[in-house]
């Protein structure tokens, strides 16, 4: 008797998406983006069992249970439909990050935008800017002043056309400059461009979404949790972290550096001359064209050593991704 593959990741995924609904009918709020992973899990989690069918059960003994995943497809598609809130689009479903299929052929599927503008004059008591942002693309470099500027783009459904006259705060509490959102709806993305005068200390926190430099002189401490970080001309001791997306760091001047990633790739290139180098990656490899010592374990690869006096520490570590230091 042949084994139907399918029977464990149907069952897992349609388990998920009641959880999801179940939730959504106890009115708890959920960031539409725990929705959208079911599909990319869904496929994931079928590729694995047809791989574990084949190596276990061998070719002949097995067979992919067609009718069971095309009715779990059915089933998340229908589910959509009693999420409220979110805009409905068939391949939401399958869509991670983002790219969709849709946004392709007609558009993003967040239609309407609203652009806003503000600014605010930081003197020397104002030492620290903190920005938070639970969706899109946060660019940041120097003013020529000392003026912080922020553009934003406000992106929502028709179904969320009722936002906040001021979506955005931007405001001084003490000696720190905070911008953050003043949306409660999770399916909306705000995409900032944010000038900010130079040695301030900058923190960033992005659940999900792309963060990138062109220049900042400062110290940093800068996380994401979904999507990549792109930073260039770094002047100061710089704290970055991610969880599911790349690392990308060139030229990065004076200052000490720790950079951590859960998945995926950390790249730094241009870097002083004077440093005191640790690198660590679990399932991953390291390269680097300096003269450091690269031991490699069964899963585990560390580098150490240190370049001229050893000044400023680089601390690189990731799980399953490589690291690539020049």
């Amino acid at each position: 008797m042949k084994k139907k593959i399918g029977v464990l990741s149907c069952s897992i995924s349609i388990i998920l998406m009641g959880v999801l609904l179940l939730l959504n009918n106890f009115k708890i709020q959920i960031p539409y983006i725990y929705y959208n992973i079911i599909g990319p899990l869904f496929l994931i989690l079928l590729g694995l069992e047809i791989i574990l069918g084949k190596v276990i059960y061998g070719e002949e003994n097995n067979g992919i249970n067609i009718g069971l995943i095309i009715f779990t497809i059915i089933i998340m598609i229908i589910s959509l439909f009693f999420f409220s809130y979110m805009p409905i689009n068939i391949d939401n479903i399958f869509k991670s990050g983002s790219f969709s299929i849709s946004n392709i052929i007609s558009g993003d599927y967040l239609k309407y935008e609203k652009h806003i503008s503000k600014s605010i004059d930081l003197n020397d008591n104002v030492t620290n800017v903190n920005i938070t942002n639970k969706m899109g693309t946060i660019k940041f470099s120097n003013s020529l002043d000392n003026t912080m500027r922020v553009n934003a783009v406000v992106h929502y459904s028709n179904r969320n056309n009722d936002i906040n006259l001021d979506p955005i705060i931007l405001t001084i509490e003490g000696n720190t400059v905070y911008l953050k959102d003043n949306i409660k709806n999770d399916s909306i993305i705000i995409d900032y461009t944010i000038e900010i005068p130079q040695n301030k200390i900058l923190s960033i926190d992005n659940r999900f979404g792309f963060i990138k430099s062109d220049k900042y002189i400062g110290k940093t401490d800068i996380s994401n949790k979904f999507g990549n970080i792109e930073l260039n001309n770094l002047d100061g001791d710089s704290k970055i972290t991610n969880k599911y997306g790349n690392i990308e760091i060139k030229e990065f001047k004076d200052g000490s550096l720790y950079a951590e990633n859960e998945f995926g790739n950390i790249n730094v290139n241009g870097i002083p001359s004077d440093i005191n180098v640790e690198l660590n990656t679990n399932f991953g490899s390291i390269s680097t064209g300096l003269p450091l010592n690269v031991n490699k374990f069964t899963t585990e690869s560390t580098a150490k050593g240190i370049l001229g006096s050893g000044k400023y520490n680089i601390k690189i570590a990731n799980n399953f991704g490589t690291i690539e230091l020049n």
